[in-house]
């Protein structure tokens, strides 16, 4: 007779649904198949059912009721008392089920995949439960009847949060894989179990005590591997079970009853273990006097040191104690040698020694070698002792059990991987004399909650922090500087950052799938990222504050492999047009301006602020690293203090090498910008003469180093070069004055960083012009030409600056660092682009007053531009011949341009004296006329064409003397050594030479011929080349495979290439041109 009832959820307890109420239907089946017929509500949440059930009417339950979550059969007969194998496989609405009263078995797979099943009520009658019967249920605790004799192979399989389990009195076997990475962690077996199969219990990693039956047989292979927290096991039995060698692999310490240790020591595979006779460990204490006596103290009490469980240690000890504890000692479970005078725990000392659960550390600690307690997986705690500095390399690695420890405040050196896959550990604090955590050091520290970073932390390594999956914020302190490539890769719990305001550099996949984060903000510090936050979906606003866009390696963006689509950047207002212009930045569709102001802008990049864009609260302005800023506009600027820092070229302290300056610039447009305070830093390399000029007055007194570090200015006295005098470079006193625009050379003793703070008056603004400055130049007699008027001055400028827009047509002498020499450069025949700061020597002609630098040579690096401005002519009629010496470490270099208009006497106006190296070892190289003089740069006529060559050889050795370039009016240029009679054409190759150290001025001279070039006014055949101008272009016509080079007027090759056809155009700017094709020359003027 069918009975259908609707009734509240209320009435039949099912609060459990987690619905307000509920559908319950109530259903008698007479005949079994017949239940499908008999339901009207298949959507029905709660069902009662009593009658008899085959496997259809299983099939029907699991497959055409979508909504149940309660089943009730306790009235229900099913055929052989048997529950069908996967009666409800897979009924995943399932929550609660009260099994046939009757039932004696369930089947295999009868509720595998029932992943909300989490209440079952099983019948007094069961007896077997089969294979696979509650794989992946979500039950969290069972109680089994007290007739279950055999629980079937996995039959409660990856129940992952099963945590209880009451076992029967009766049962005899659990089968294989019976309860795998299960989430029990306490199992109490009955006494009448006899056998465990393999891997019963593998993967418990929650399981922590153990007591086995006295009954018990066998334990199967695996049966209890990889539960790692079970560190201890107690069996009841004086027999020992029989297991395999790989029954336990964490678990080394097993209790047994008083008097059966022998016996279980005697047995197959339970050697290897520690086995402790009762509820007592052997435990001795031992007081040494002299250190290496441990071994005799030990014996003293016991027959062999194996015997010992827990040993407590008092008295100096030596590697001979070392031996005992690590290879004599080998049952212990405890070790306290708090008492124990050691200063360096030796590498390896307690290397995977899993039995020992407790160890006390010296109080005379200093260090912990590497690897000191790799694998101790016993090992739940350890509190290291003030005074030690330094965790070696791997020394906690895999102390899985390591739930807590505490690092003293003396630590200052955590190494790489030093608490890598320290699974337990849940918090950490890093003392705050840590500045860096090395690589791996907390490297998948998967119970990692809470971390607090040290104070002083500078820098995050490699994959620090790699799959910290619990981690859920982080407080990052100020003064970090970098976080490593992987740093907290996979940290998929992380929920929120705080990034200080120190931060420079993002590492490539830092975060890589940190799928928690929607919302991340980067500070004004950062200048580098490599596709720092990979793959993190949610993320859904980025808000930089820096106001350079920051460099992004490859020009990744920062969301790579993220969809932007509905992803918003935010940014500085003044720098909104800076990010959608740059590379990997662009890729954010939308990119607002955040409505803020700053007190501080750092420029490590390039920076452009527009015309319309000023700020309110005059901030601090810092140009740094390969900072550019430029701003648009004349209306006024203010701030608060402007800070531009260069890094000057020399050797590094630390590995020798010679590193090439760093740069910053400022362009200003506005001439109403200034500054509260103006400061110059200047990075220092260890013993390098730097020479600089700074665009304000500094204080000598108020100069200030970084460290201990101490400095040298001098000033260059032009007067006493005019009278003769040959000391030349005088101190800039201690009280006095380096004024702007006035060159000074610097050194320090050991790498630094200089600070100079402008001056308050007139000058200290006047970087921030974007007007011509002017420098007025004195004037020193002298009986000697080369000697009168020499001014030491430099770029006003803070920016690049092209020598071509200085109205001075005489050369300057300027110093190169690299080769620790002087070189002459022309603004005539160089295309030179001064530093900003680059001073220079300049030799006053007797008609000029001052030196004008135009504000249109300004410029943000060292690429020559197309002049804007045109100066006068130069004469076609000069050939300039550059020439080099070398030794293999230095390079000098001399020039000689033969010009009919110069003069052989020297001329301030084309010629430019040698200025001698202050460095010995530094090869020289220069001319000399009829009086001996020596010159950098010789403007003369042909003459005969001889020219004497002189060299200063710094040490005995070989030397290269070459003709580096020269224009395309020079012809044969030989080089006659005088004292081998020997003859080079140096236009054709170099010529290479032994010398002793010292000057040697008359060992070489140059026979020097120029050539004419073709006018295109001449006559030309119809197979020759031909050169015409045409607006802002050259047309020519040549053979095809002909070879064609364009040169300026001051011999820069311009383009060069070989003709593939007959006809061919090249544009190229106004001006005066030479072209080159095949033996012919030819000149000609571009106009526009």
């Amino acid at each position: 007779m069918k009975k259908i009832t609707t009734l509240l959820t209320a009435i039949i307890g099912m609060a459990l649904m987690n619905q307000v109420s509920a559908t319950h239907v109530t259903v008698e089946v007479p005949t079994a198949g017949q239940l499908s017929s008999l339901v009207q509500d298949a959507n029905c949440d709660s069902i009662t059912i009593s009658g008899n059930l085959d496997g259809n009417d299983f099939w029907f339950i699991r497959e055409q009721m979508p909504n149940l979550v309660y089943l009730n059969t306790s009235k229900v007969t099913v055929p052989g008392n048997r529950l069908p194998e996967s009666g409800l496989y897979s009924k995943k609405t399932l929550q609660k089920i009260i099994l046939p009263d009757n039932l004696e078995t369930i089947g295999s797979n009868a509720f595998a995949y029932c992943s909300n099943l989490k209440d079952i009520t099983f019948p007094k009658t069961l007896a077997t439960i089969e294979y696979h019967t509650f794989y992946q249920c979500g039950l969290s605790e069972v109680t089994l009847p007290d007739k279950l004799k055999d629980i079937g192979d996995a039959a409660f399989y990856e129940c992952y949060n099963l945590k209880k389990v009451n076992f029967p009195e009766k049962l005899v076997s659990i089968g294989n894989s019976a309860f795998r990475q299960c989430n029990l962690s306490e199992v109490a077996f009955p006494d009448s179990l006899k056998t465990i199969g393999s891997n019963a219990f593998r993967y418990c990693q929650q399981l922590q005590k153990v007591t086995f039956p006295e009954k018990l047989e066998t334990i199967g292979t695996h049966a209890f591997n990889d539960c790692f927290r079970l560190h201890t096991a107690t069996l009841k039995g004086k027999t020992a079970p029989v297991i395999s060698d790989n029954t336990f692999n964490y678990t080394k310490v097993f209790y047994v009853p008083e008097g059966a240790a022998q016996t279980y020591k005697e047995a197959t595979n339970w050697s290897n273990l520690v086995i402790i006779d009762g509820n007592t460990p052997k435990k001795i204490t031992v007081t040494l006097t002299t250190a290496g006596t441990l071994g005799e103290e030990i014996l003293k009490q016991v027959d062999y040191v194996k015997q010992v469980n827990e040993l407590v240690i008092n008295g100096p000890l030596n590697s001979d104690d070392f031996y005992q504890i690590q290879q004599q000692a080998t049952n212990l479970i405890s070790i306290d040698l708090t008492k124990a005078t050691i200063e360096s725990l030796p590498e390896n000392f307690f290397y995977e020694r899993a039995a020992l659960l407790d160890i006390k550390l010296p109080a005379t600690l200093k260090s912990i070698g590497r690897y000191a307690f790799y694998r101790c997986h016993g090992l739940t705690q350890i509190t290291i002792p003030e005074g030690v500095t330094i965790v070696g390399d791997y020394a906690f690695n895999e102390c899985i059990s390591l739930k807590e420890i505490e690092l003293p405040t003396t630590l200052t050196d955590i190494k790489n991987s030093a608490f890598q896959n320290c699974w337990s550990l849940a918090s950490i604090q890093i003392p705050d004399n840590v500045t860096t955590i090395s690589q791996s050091s907390f490297y998948h520290c998967t119970s990692l909650i809470q971390v607090k970073f040290p104070a002083k932390l500078q820098s995050i390594s490699n994959s620090a922090f790699q799959e910290c999956s619990a981690l859920t914020k982080i407080n990052l302190p100020k003064g970090l500087l970098t976080i490593g490539s992987n740093a907290f890769y996979q940290c998929s719990a992380l929920e929120e950052i705080s990034f200080p305001s120190t931060l420079s550099s993002l590492g490539s996949n830092a975060f890589y799938r940190c799928t928690n984060l929607t919302e991340i903000t980067l500070p004004a510090s950062l200048t580098y990222c490599y596709r720092p936050f990979y793959e993190c979906h949610n993320i859904k606003k980025v808000t930089c504050l820096a106001s350079v866009p920051p460099t992004l390696e490859n020009n990744y963006d920062i969301l790579y492999g993220v969809d932007k689509s509905s992803a918003e950047l935010a940014v500085p207002f003044w720098s909104v047009n800076s990010y959608k212009l740059a590379p990997g930045w662009d890729a954010f569709p939308t990119i607002n301006p955040l409505d803020y102001e700053t007190d501080l802008i750092n420029v490590p990049g390039e920076l452009v602020i527009a015309a319309d864009i000023r700020f309110k609260n005059n901030p601090t302005v810092s140009v740094f690293d390969n900072g550019r800023l430029t701003v648009r506009g004349t209306d006024a600027l203010s701030m608060k203090k402007y800070t531009q820092s260069h890094t000057l070229s020399g050797y590094d302290d630390n590995n020798w090498s010679y590193r090439n300056p760093i740069y910053t610039n400022l362009l200003s447009e506005s001439g109403a910008m200034r500054a509260d305070s103006v400061i110059y830093k200047l990075n220092l390399k260890r013993e390098y003469w730097q020479f600089i000029t700074l665009p304000f007055d500094v204080n000598r007194a108020d100069m200030q180093v970084n460290n201990d570090a101490l400095f040298v200015i001098r000033y260059y006295d032009g007067k006493a070069r005019a009278d003769g005098e040959t000391s030349n470079w005088k101190d800039v006193p201690a009280n006095g004055t380096l004024q702007a625009g006035t060159g000074y050379i610097i050194q320090a003793n050991k790498q630094t960083q200089l600070t100079l703070k402008a001056i308050n008056n007139d000058n200290k603004n006047l970087l921030f012009s974007g007007n011509a400055l002017k420098r007025t130049l004195d004037e020193y007699a002298s009986e000697f030409a080369h000697n009168a008027s020499w001014n030491f001055i430099g770029n006003p400028y803070p920016c690049f600056y092209d020598i071509y827009y200085m109205d001075y047509t005489s050369p300057i002498t300027i110093w190169d660092t690299r080769n620790q020499t002087y070189t002459a450069v022309s603004t005539e025949d160089d295309n030179y682009i001064l530093s900003p700061m680059q001073a220079f020597f300049i030799q006053k002609p007797v008609e000029t007053k001052e030196i004008s630098f135009s504000a249109e040579g300004r410029q943000l690096d060292t690429a020559v531009r197309q002049r804007t401005t045109t100066r006068s002519a130069v004469s076609p009629d000069r050939t300039v011949f550059n020439f080099t010496l070398e030794d293999g470490t230095y390079t000098d270099r001399t020039r000689v341009v033969i010009n009919p208009e110069a003069s052989m006497d020297y001329e301030m106006s084309h010629d430019a004296a040698k200025f001698m190296s202050d460095d010995k070892d530094v090869p020289q190289l220069f001319t000399l006329d009829a009086t001996g003089r020596y010159y950098a740069i010789n403007e003369r006529p042909l003459g005969n064409g001889i020219v004497s060559v002189g060299i200063y050889a710094g040490k005995a050795g070989t030397y290269t003397l070459s003709l580096a370039d020269a224009t395309v009016t020079a012809d044969e240029v030989v080089l006659t050594d005088k004292q081998t009679g020997s003859e080079t054409r140096l236009d054709l190759d170099s010529y290479t030479f032994t010398a002793e150290a010292g000057f040697c001025t008359d060992c070489f001279e140059l026979r020097l011929t120029t050539r004419t070039i073709t006018g295109i006014e001449e006559a030309q055949d119809t197979n020759a080349a031909q050169v015409t101008a045409g607006a802002g272009q050259i047309l020519i016509s040549a053979q095809p495979g002909d070879e064609v080079r364009v040169c300026n007027v001051t011999g820069q090759v311009v383009e060069r290439r070989i003709l593939t056809q007959s006809s061919t155009s090249l544009p190229v700017a106004p001006g005066f041109y030479i072209v080159t094709i095949g033996k012919e020359t030819f000149k000609i003027m571009v106009i526009k």
